[in-house]
């Protein structure tokens, strides 16, 4: 039973293409759903790689017509034809919780009701590194136009210190659906035995090459196993490299990494920056252990200092990683209050009021 009239949320995302951010989106909408509400999904491009609930639609928005505009004056022109086209496909929404740059570059100048930019990680190392060909005033200006929701204090505090805006901010968490996630584990079993595990695209800020050098120093037994989509090639390079080519196994992207993730002895985490990943939340939710760098802007607010490590010391990331593989109880890590998803549906709720 709702505890709130039905709402219309609208969420959009540029690709449905692996991705803890893409993750986050199918999440929140299938629990929008599930609790009597209208949940919209929008992308700007029409690749889906994550099974759909069934009681979400996805719509795709032609944003590749308008590529070729300059992207300074990109923004305006089509966040006009996104409204409209919203409006007549979809309708007008109560709420729109738009993710990732791309995204929101061309929503700050949306007038649908609503708009909230969801931060999924600290903006500063996005501007210095995927978007480090972007304008930064362009993007800085284009943040301070709507309100945003941040994951944690330290996301938020970053936003607040370069864009210098802080009005109608808001912290929410990340979530996880424990029981969800206990029974997607229970589908099928991993068939690998005595491995740690990492889940993430294969890019700059998941650092697999810190994870790889870690590993390598630390002499354990147990076999590592990558999870991800994107480009390996540099990854391959290393692991053969580092004469690690039957101690490495790389899966690609697969859609229900839960059985994977229950059955590993530990998780293993090295970014160069981190908002609140949904590998972490999820290791929890399976009791699986979990062993990450304390990656900026921090993640003690959610994780126990035993399972983190100063960053970015890959030598002692090395030593832990033997540590975990003879104590793997020493790093379990209980769930976050206020990460189930009543309570994080709620608070987002609040925002459409």
């Amino acid at each position: 039973m709702m505890s709130t009239p039905q709402k219309h949320i609208l969420l959009t995302v540029f690709t449905l293409q692996g991705g803890g951010a893409e993750r986050h989106v199918l999440n929140l909408a299938r629990w929008f759903a599930e609790r009597g509400h209208r949940a919209d999904i929008v992308t700007f491009k029409p690749i889906v790689e994550h099974d759909v609930p069934p009681n979400v639609k996805v719509h795709h928005f032609p944003y590749e017509r308008f590529r070729s505009i300059p992207r300074v004056l990109r923004p305006r022109w089509v966040a006009a034809r996104f409204d409209r086209w919203v409006k007549r496909r979809v309708g007008t929404p109560d709420l729109v919780l738009s993710n990732l740059t791309p995204v929101d570059f061309i929503l700050a100048n949306s007038t649908l009701p609503n708009v909230h930019f969801v931060l999924h990680g600290p903006l500063s190392f996005e501007l210095d590194g995927p978007y480090r060909g972007w304008s930064k005033e362009l993007l800085i200006s284009a943040y301070r136009k709507k309100p945003v929701v941040a994951f944690t204090e330290g996301i938020l505090n970053d936003f607040i210190r370069v864009t210098q805006h802080a009005k109608s901010s808001h912290v929410i968490p990340n979530s996880v659906d424990s029981n969800f996630v206990v029974e997607m584990a229970s589908h099928f079993k991993s068939g690998i035995e005595d491995y740690l595990l990492h889940v993430g695209r294969f890019d700059q800020q998941k650092r697999q090459d810190w994870l790889l050098e870690a590993y390598q120093r630390s002499g354990v037994k147990a076999r590592l196993v990558l999870l991800g989509s994107g480009n390996d090639r540099a990854v391959r390079a290393q692991i053969k490299r580092l004469k690690l080519t039957k101690k490495v196994l790389l899966m690609g992207f697969v859609a229900n990494p839960y059985p994977i993730i229950n059955g590993a002895k530990g998780v293993v985490m090295a970014s160069a920056y981190e908002g609140m990943p949904n590998l972490a939340l999820e290791a929890m939710a399976l009791k699986t252990p979990l062993l990450a760098l304390d990656s900026p802007p921090g993640m003690s607010s959610f994780i126990p200092e035993q399972c983190l490590v100063e960053y970015p010391k890959i030598d002692v990331l090395a030593e832990q990683i033997a540590l975990l593989e003879d104590t793997p109880e020493s790093y379990l890590a209980p769930l976050p209050p206020g990460v189930d998803p009543d309570t994080v549906v709620e608070r987002y709720l609040t925002l459409s009021d």
